[in-house]
């Protein structure tokens, strides 16, 4: 199967993922972004509908990506970083709030379009770019930590007064809980263990915990297709009723009207260095900005250990990570991650 990552400078378009029942829509739909869509074919099915690369005689690049997030940050953007710092980016297009991940690019356009698996089911594996077709030599991910850490600077002491612990480091905690794999929720921190984590950190860190549902009107984030359904969790209000002085980043977004969703999101991240994270695009976007992230994965396909070369590709920032599958060993984890920090002096214990 051909992947973006195979092609060079010089060649014709390539759009890298299949949808064979949307085919003749994908080739319209990268029409209809002013991308000419002659893309290569996988046996007699075009791969085009989540992306687009249009190579032109300049040479100049135009990419367009509108599937899922988490592939977006671990393949798409470190791509088109690739084709800025060697000259040949001309613009970039991708859904609602997607201007934060080309932040270099020097015409980003946002289009009106959800976000759309790619690879019309999920249980094919071929389907998804594996580590043994990834090609790095067209890699090179964005440096987002240095770019937005100065942007950001003011949030760390607005976070912490809305906190109010006296100004302890920041640690972020990711959770998700939306349907997967055409099911129910799998992949997720259930309440028992996020309580059971912040009453561990709290006392240490200034702690923010993000979970995006519909009704917190986030103002330029785009649900993934398919996750366009909100279960209850119960982990707002017990967490409120537990009065442990964790920021909810919502609240955050609320106080900041000015700035987009990814924006913001991106700024906050560049001033931490610790992150506890669920398997999906959460997980890739703390492992951009880490020195150490927590992985819970407690189901993939084919596997969570198979699934974590998404998320521990040293290069994007140099982090070291850990992933658990089971609450209690997400809980002792962290325990001994804060542990060894807490010894080495490295974060303020009280």
């Amino acid at each position: 199967m051909t992947y973006w990552h195979s092609v060079r400078l010089g060649s014709v378009l390539l759009c890298s993922c299949l949808l064979s029942a949307a085919a003749v829509a994908g080739n319209e739909f990268c029409r209809s972004l002013g991308i000419h869509a002659e893309c290569e074919e996988d046996g007699a099915i075009p791969n085009c509908y989540c992306a687009c690369f249009n190579f032109q005689e300049k040479p100049s690049v135009t990419t367009a990506y509108f599937g899922e997030f988490g592939y977006e940050l671990w393949m798409y953007t470190p791509y088109a970083y690739h084709l800025h710092k060697h000259g040949v980016l001309d613009h970039t297009i991708g859904p609602p709030g997607s201007a934060p991940l080309y932040y270099f690019s020097k015409d980003h356009k946002e289009v009106e379009h959800g976000r759309h698996p790619c690879g019309g089911t999920f249980r094919n594996r071929g389907q998804h770019p594996q580590p043994g077709q990834f090609d790095d030599t067209e890699w090179v991910p964005p440096p987002f930590k240095e770019h937005y850490k100065p942007k950001g600077k003011a949030l760390l002491g607005k976070v912490q007064a809305m906190a109010g612990n006296g100004g302890k480091p920041l640690l972020i905690v990711h959770n998700k809980y939306t349907n997967e794999w055409d099911g129910p929720p799998v992949n997720f921190i259930d309440v028992p263990t996020l309580l059971s984590l912040f009453k561990m950190l709290t006392p240490h860190y200034t702690c923010v915990y993000i979970r995006p549902v519909h009704n917190q009107h986030l103002a330029g984030y785009a649900f993934d297709f398919g996750n366009q359904h909100d279960f209850k969790l119960d982990d707002y209000e017990q967490l409120t009723r537990a009065n442990l002085g964790v920021v909810f980043f919502h609240d955050l977004h609320h106080a900041h009207p000015e700035l987009a969703y990814n924006e913001l999101l991106f700024q906050l991240h560049a001033q931490g260095d610790y992150f506890v994270s669920v398997l999906g695009g959460n997980a890739l976007i703390s492992s951009y900005f880490a020195s150490i992230n927590l992985i819970f994965a407690t189901h993939a396909f084919p596997s969570p250990a198979n699934e974590m070369h998404h998320y521990n590709i040293p290069e994007l920032n140099g982090s070291s990570y850990e992933y658990h599958v089971m609450y209690p060993k997400l809980v002792t984890g962290l325990q001994e991650v804060e542990g060894r920090l807490l010894s080495r002096q490295v974060l303020l214990a009280v």
